[in-house]
């Protein structure tokens, strides 16, 4: 008995829903082109992903260091010319600072007890004494008598705004622009590393009136380019000034 022939046999052929063959390479374009669209669809995916995460972020940051800043008052000049007085605020990409030099108070208990005379004198006699300066004979009685309790006890605390006529009030402001030429705000990280600065002349600074018509402080209010991320470590603020060359 003769056994039956070989006979390959192959899968029947795929057909398209006319009834036409599907050729290999119709298959694997199609093979492709699904690939191709979860690979767009998986990268569109993990794009939207990532710009909310970055955008979240964005945010976080913003709000951090869109709230003003209030550092510590530094004072400034050789001789201590001035009070230094700084507000900043990073947003949207911009520094924005108010800084201030006023004029420190005098400690006026120092400045008349360095007298021996006046030291050991009464009440009376200071009184006396007192009366040459101009802004104290123009106290009233009650803040006269304030003064000069506040030079009798051990209070810290000056009850009057007397001024000696050695540091007035005019000639402060003429005084700080003939000295300073410029200042400069270093902000630093926890470890003292610079991380931005800003330069301002004294030129730029606007004097500020008080109700007497006499300045009372000059003001820089401006802004200027801001890292956020940067700026949002700084934890100490060190002002430098450089005193103005003489012509």
């Amino acid at each position: 008995m003769r056994s039956p022939p070989y006979q390959c046999r192959f899968p029947p052929q795929k057909r398209d829903p006319k009834g036409e063959p599907v050729s290999l390479v119709r298959r694997a374009a199609a093979v492709l082109f699904r690939a191709l669209a979860g690979t767009v669809m998986l990268v569109v995916v993990l794009g939207a992903v990532l710009w909310v995460r970055s955008e979240w972020h964005s945010r976080q940051l913003e709000r951090v260091v869109a709230v003003t800043r209030e550092w510590p008052k530094r004072s400034i000049g050789s001789d201590g010319i001035g009070l230094v007085d700084v507000r900043t605020r990073c947003s949207e990409a911009r520094l924005y600072y108010l800084v201030t030099i006023s004029r420190p108070e005098p400690d006026l208990k120092a400045t008349f007890m360095a007298d021996p005379d006046f030291a050991a004198a009464d009440d009376t006699i200071r009184h006396g004494y007192l009366t040459k300066d101009p802004a104290y004979a123009a106290l009233s009685p009650q803040d006269r008598a304030a003064f000069l309790a506040y030079l009798r006890s051990g209070n810290q605390k000056q009850p009057t705004n007397l001024r000696r006529v050695a540091i007035t009030k005019r000639r402060w402001e003429e005084q700080t622009r003939n000295a300073l030429e410029k200042i400069t705000l270093r902000f630093l990280d926890k470890d003292g590393f610079l991380l931005t600065s800003v330069d301002l002349d004294l030129a730029g600074f606007t004097n500020q009136f008080g109700s007497d018509g006499v300045v009372e402080q000059v003001e820089a209010n401006g802004s200027t380019s801001c890292d956020r991320a940067a700026f949002a470590r700084a934890e100490r603020l060190d002002v430098v000034w450089f005193n103005r060359r003489a012509r």
